[in-house]
């Protein structure tokens, strides 16, 4: 019997899926017709597709990241480690070298959003500096590749503080700006009316920041915790030749 996108091998239903339990064995019994044709339809929004009752161990396979070896971990955490000294080494919010690269990317943002929105224009400098770590970051996503992945997420978070630096920035404006012009987070803050609130706003991004880089550090740890794990369970289960 073939419900939706759950095919189910006994009849009746033998509960066998977390859903199953969920709902219980008299839910996909006759009495419960007209509730299960009215839930079923939007299961599959929340269930990947699954063949009997199961995710399909293709999907779970594809789905897996790309294994964090020792050797890429130890090379992972130096180049961390050298970040962070440059972080601590550089001004507070700009990073020599990657905030420049981020100033160019912001200064682009300005006229590529002015094209469709002049009112969006000022916005458009944050968003050229988070996009392209951001793409990055999606495209390293799709190819499940972890420690690029983690990089890109770090790069995305930086950028926090050097926005964070310049919204800290919004009343006094003692930062020299690229071209002249307006401050950008004293027009936003001025829209907004959180002026007043400019350096609390950017200890929350600064802070924010902190702890995207964190998480994707602990992240990469992590899967390579996982992958140390399962291969020790493996070589332990296996049968000694």
């Amino acid at each position: 019997m073939e419900i939706g996108l759950i095919k189910c091998v006994s009849n009746p239903c033998r509960p066998c899926h977390p859903w199953f339990n969920v709902f219980g064995s008299g839910f996909f019994s006759a009495p419960c017709a007209t509730l299960r044709e009215s839930v079923l339809p939007f299961l599959p929004r929340f269930v990947p597709r699954i063949r009997h009752v199961d995710f399909m161990v293709h999907d779970l396979n594809r789905s897996r990241w790309n294994g964090v070896t020792t050797r890429k971990l130890i090379g992972f955490l130096v180049g961390v480690a050298l970040f962070a000294l440059l972080v601590f080494m550089s001004e507070p919010g700009f990073v020599f070298g990657l905030d420049h690269a981020n100033l160019l990317f912001h200064e682009a943002g300005h006229p590529i959003v002015g094209l469709f929105s002049q009112r969006l224009e000022v916005y458009g400098g944050t968003m050229g500096q988070l996009t392209f770590p951001a793409v990055l970051a999606v495209s390293f996503w799709r190819k499940r590749e972890a420690i690029s992945f983690a990089a890109s997420v770090i790069w995305f978070f930086e950028n926090w503080l050097n926005i964070a630096r310049y919204m800290a920035d919004a009343r006094v404006q003692e930062l020299p700006l690229v071209g002249g012009g307006d401050h950008d987070w004293a027009r936003i803050f001025g829209r907004w009316h959180v002026l007043n609130h400019d350096t609390q706003i950017a200890a929350f991004v600064r802070t924010t920041g902190w702890l995207g880089m964190g998480a994707a550090c602990s992240w990469v740890i992590w899967l390579w915790w996982v992958g140390r794990k399962n291969h020790l369970t493996v070589n332990e289960v296996s049968p000694a030749k």
